[in-house]
This record gives C-alpha cells, structure tokens and sequence, in this order.
C-alpha cells in the first residue's frame, strides 16, 4: 500500500465538547454581562449631574421633618371695640433635632415673643387666610430671632397651627 498522505482535517475529526464544558462557558457569559451591567448601573447612578456651567451639582438629600408641638397660646387680641381671645396652638416644622435643642433651650424666650406678638393682633388681622399666613411668617421671624446659629436658624421650615380659635 502506498503511503496515504495526510487528509486535511474536517470538522469530523475535532473532537466533541461536552456538555458540562458548554453549560460552564455560558454560566461565565452570563456572570461576566452581569457584573460589568451591575459596574456600568453603579457608575451611572452615582454621577452627578452637570450643571450649566459644567460643574456637578450635589444630590438633595431628603430628610423628614421634625416636628415641635408647643403649648396652647391663649391672649385677649388689641379690639377696642370690645373683649376678644384668641386660642392657637402651634407646631414647628424643622429639618433635624439640632434646631429642636436650640429652640428647646429658648422656649421661655419664645414664649414672652410669641404672646406680645398675639396679643398686638385683633380679630379682622387674624379672621382672613391671609392674616394667619402672615402670622405664621411674623412667628417664624420672631422664632430665628431666638436661634443663634445661621444653620441652626434655616432648621425652621414653617410654622404650622393645628388649633386656631378667636372668640
């Protein structure tokens, strides 16, 4: 017989992957599409966004308030016209327990401001939305008065009444 000369290889000859080689090779694509779509989500997420002069900006971080109950006000209101009171209780808006401490520290303070500024009040101030808005402003000024820190004094977010009688 002569000597066969050498048959070019067909894809006959390569030799079978297993089954257990292929389920390994897929398990590691998966892992590898999982963990570089868990770095692009992480990398994206965590950006800041540009501003329009290009610099980034800080992410706002939402807080609860905290909320101060103080106890009922009741004041004879400034008619001439005749004897009036007015009966409110107020609660303070803050934005964490260090204003709290600061405004606790003042109550008695607060206390002498708050019942000089009701009692400077009559009844057509105070009957309209607006007159109650506009004393929850003259509160919140005569409050950060109290405050001594400027961060301690943007802790008021608002002066909110949940009782408001005047007789």
């Amino acid at each position: 017989m002569a000597n066969a000369a050498a048959a070019p290889a067909t894809d006959n000859d390569v030799p079978p992957r297993s089954a257990k080689s292929r389920k390994l090779l897929i398990i590691g694509v998966i892992v590898s599409i999982a963990v570089l779509g868990s770095g692009a989500a992480y990398y994206l997420a965590s950006r800041k966004p540009p501003t329009d002069d290009g610099k980034t900006v800080e992410k706002a971080v939402h807080k609860h308030p905290v909320y101060l109950p103080m106890d009922t006000f009741t004041v004879n209101l400034h008619d001439a016209d005749q004897e009036r009171f007015l009966q409110v209780t107020i609660n303070l808006e803050l934005t964490d327990t260090a204003t709290v401490e600061a405004l606790k520290v003042q109550m008695p303070s607060i206390r002498s401001r708050l019942l000089l500024l009701l009692s400077s009040k009559t009844a057509a101030d105070l009957l309209p939305r607006e007159g109650k808005e506009k004393l929850s402003a003259e509160i919140a000024v005569e409050l950060r008065k109290s405050l001594v820190s400027a961060t301690v004094s943007k802790g008021l977010e608002q002066v909110l009444f949940s009782h408001f009688v005047i007789q």
